[in-house]
């Protein structure tokens, strides 16, 4: 992952599928922001070093169908996951993540 971050939420995305299919943790971890929550199979986990667990436990397919964006806020609609992406210094980053069960993509 390029150290300035993603420079497009549907970047993000696919730099988030990258880093899940390496498994490369420390990528995971930069794509996330500290303190991001993330929704999985039910239970809530918190700060991108838990979900940099969960991700590498379950894995990610990238599939981005609507982005939408005002300023520096997005909302990535996926067939397996609902975003919502911030820009900040470092480019952009997940705050909030919806990861969907396979039964319901």
């Amino acid at each position: 992952m390029p150290p300035q971050g993603a420079h497009t939420p549907e970047e993000l995305d696919y730099l988030l599928e990258d880093a899940a299919l390496l498994r490369d943790r420390a990528a995971l971890s930069l794509l996330f922001e500290r303190d991001a929550l993330c929704v999985l199979d039910g239970h809530q986990v918190r700060g991108n070093q838990f979900i940099t667990t969960s991700l590498l436990e379950n894995g990610y397919v990238a599939a981005p169908r609507h982005v939408l964006q005002r300023g520096g806020t997005a909302l990535v609609v996926g067939a397996s996951a609902v975003h919502v992406a911030h820009r900040g210094e470092k480019g952009w980053r997940f705050t909030i993540s919806l990861l969907l069960p396979a039964g319901c993509r």
